[in-house]
């Protein structure tokens, strides 16, 4: 059964703008709106637009469901992939690079420019060019380097043609200026349906009323409250009252969420309001069930992390997900449900065993395990050895045969370059060797570890890893476990042993996936019975660096994933100011 706001939307005429707060119902409206449209208009055709070929595919199986019979005259795909369509149609053949390839020829090309800024900058720079290339905006990332960063972007757009390539962005702008110059047909379709439109930039906004402009019907659904996709340039609440302004679209708000319990709904309700550029409306809840919210604070990282393993042992761990603005405050939570053998998966995010230097500290004690010298050639290629200096070595070494470790500290090392720090750590490693011979493993991992931290602590590159080394170590010698006769058996274990622990992966259960951890930017569309919203501080959440809005929407969006439970903690102070905006009060 459809709502009155719900039904109003499924049968507005012409075009629409329907703003769709948390668990509205979104997905429902937007399958049956189709069905309507597809009913009552003869042979009209439809495109569904989205920002995901998951989202795609799941939106074009609700609406066929919903409009049987009619599946000739339904499309779906993403902006990228329909704007393909169009120039494929155009007889226009288009060689696309991945956005590996985007990185490395930016890299290059930042090289070539002699501009030694941010990689993300300088990418982030190309793309607002382009964004630019079909309407006015703001062009981001400039200041007193903007003739360098500019000749990145000539740069990289001359090695894009020198190579007959592509990216991404190109499929959309090439699109828009066929259409423009009518070299390009739009699609065959009479309306349109986008979904997540907040997140749209100017140039895919640019592409839709390209569309608008030859009598398609368009319906945009969004929330301009849960923009928080800023830095990749989604215009919010500046592209749908555009739209509207543009279209005279009919606006339907959907503020009634079948999620969040009335108590949970009240805070994020309180704090969203903060933000002066939004769409009118009031939100309400129509889930009866009485829910928990709750604020902490705590003095660490670490006991921030303690207190949330406590609290999953002390219920169904399946229930909870946890949300951090970042995944590097992930990290202190995973090494703890590690140590407590609580089942967990992370969602959008890399473990923390697998970033830069943790993944380096556990080749480098695998090394004296299997023998090999493969975990300290990692380290010497991190250190900016020479390619040929690690030739020589791997070939002096005899690295594809057992034993290479043992030869690396047994036999002279040649001049080069490269050699007081490949002499200063052959030492060591004969030192290391025989600590693990002695089966003295604690006493190795703690030395690999202070040397990895002065190898690479003054290096801003490796700052993912660095500050977890300390944590990890604790993993690996045992020293966390409460349990004193855990921790004495723990300590018996070898080196192997250890390392084998670590590297376990969670056990795979459909009906048991244990908690979930994961960013408050990959958390959009889901929601969890119980969420824990960490790491919410002044100067982390909401970042200092950021949009106050966005960063508001942020913490929006974490607060309203949770339908029953909701906890809201710091690990340092001062705590968020979003803590007082939202009426929340902190308790033992």
């Amino acid at each position: 059964m459809l709502n009155e706001a719900q039904r109003m939307a499924v049968t507005a005429d012409g075009h629409c703008l329907i703003s769709a707060c948390p668990g509205s119902g979104k997905t429902t409206v937007l399958s049956h709106r189709a069905g309507y449209l597809l009913g009552t208009h003869g042979q009209d055709k439809l495109a569904a637009v989205t920002f995901s070929s998951e989202a795609a595919g799941e939106l074009l199986t609700r609406i066929r469901r919903q409009t049987q019979g009619h599946d000739q005259r339904v499309t779906a795909g993403t902006f990228h992939k329909l704007a393909k369509d169009q120039l494929a149609g155009a007889g226009i053949r288009v060689r696309l690079i991945t956005e590996a390839q985007a990185r490395a020829l930016t890299l290059m090309c930042m090289r070539s420019a002699g501009f030694d800024g941010d990689l993300d900058k300088a990418m982030m720079y190309i793309q607002a060019r382009k964004v630019a290339g079909a309407g006015s905006v703001v062009v981001t990332g400039r200041g007193e380097d903007d003739e360098e960063i500019d000749d990145v972007y000539q740069e990289y757009q001359a090695a894009l043609r020198h190579r007959g390539v592509h990216d991404f962005q190109d499929l959309l702008l090439m699109a828009v200026e066929g259409m423009r110059n009518r070299s390009v047909k739009p699609l065959p379709v009479q309306h349109m349906l986008v979904d997540e439109a907040q997140d749209a930039d100017d140039l895919q906004w640019a592409w839709v009323m390209e569309h608008v402009n030859v009598g398609c019907r368009v319906t945009a659904v969004g929330d301009d409250d849960q923009t928080i996709y800023g830095w990749r340039l989604a215009s919010g609440f500046r592209g749908l009252q555009r739209f509207r302004e543009a279209t005279g679209a009919t606006y339907i708000p959907l503020d009634t969420t079948y999620r969040c319990a009335p108590e949970i709904l009240r805070h994020a309700a309180r704090v969203i309001e903060h933000n002066r550029e939004r769409l009118p409306k009031r939100l309400v809840t129509a889930n009866e069930i009485q829910g928990r919210v709750h604020a902490k604070s705590m003095k660490t990282r670490a006991a921030e992390a303690v207190s949330i393993r406590e609290t999953l042992q002390g219920g169904d761990p399946n229930e909870w997900a946890v949300l951090a603005r970042t995944n590097s405050i992930l990290d202190a939570l995973e090494l703890e449900l590690g140590r407590a053998k609580i089942v967990y998966k992370r969602i959008g995010g890399t473990s923390v065993w697998a970033r830069k230097l943790p993944a380096l500290f556990l080749s480098m004690l695998e090394s004296f395990v299997s023998w090999d010298i493969h975990g300290i050639e990692s380290a010497l290629q991190l250190l900016g050895a020479s390619p040929s200096g690690l030739r020589s070595l791997m070939e002096r070494c005899e690295a594809s045969k057992p034993g290479s470790l043992h030869r690396f500290v047994d036999r002279p090392l040649g001049k080069g370059s490269d050699g007081t720090a490949l002499a200063q750590l052959q030492s060591l490693c004969g030192e290391w060797r025989d600590l693990a011979n002695a089966n003295q493993a604690e006493a190795v991992i703690r030395a690999v570890q202070i040397w990895i931290q002065k190898a690479f602590g003054t290096r801003r590159a490796f700052d993912d890893g660095y500050i977890h080394l300390d944590a990890c170590a604790l993993r690996l010698t045992g020293k966390v476990d409460e349990d004193k006769e855990k921790e004495a058996k723990k300590r018996k274990l070898t080196l192997a042993q250890r390392i084998a622990l670590v590297k376990q992966k969670p056990p795979e259960d459909p009906e048991r996936p244990g908690v979930r951890l994961i960013t408050c930017h990959g958390c959009k569309g889901l929601e969890f019975d119980r969420v824990w919203l960490m790491g919410c501080e002044e100067g982390v959440l909401p970042d200092s660096r950021s949009d106050p809005e966005e960063e508001r929407r942020l913490f929006y969006v974490g607060m309203t994933r949770a339908r029953k439970e909701l906890v809201v903690s710091s690990g340092s102070t001062p705590v968020s100011s979003f803590f007082a905006e939202a009426a929340l009060q902190i308790s033992a």
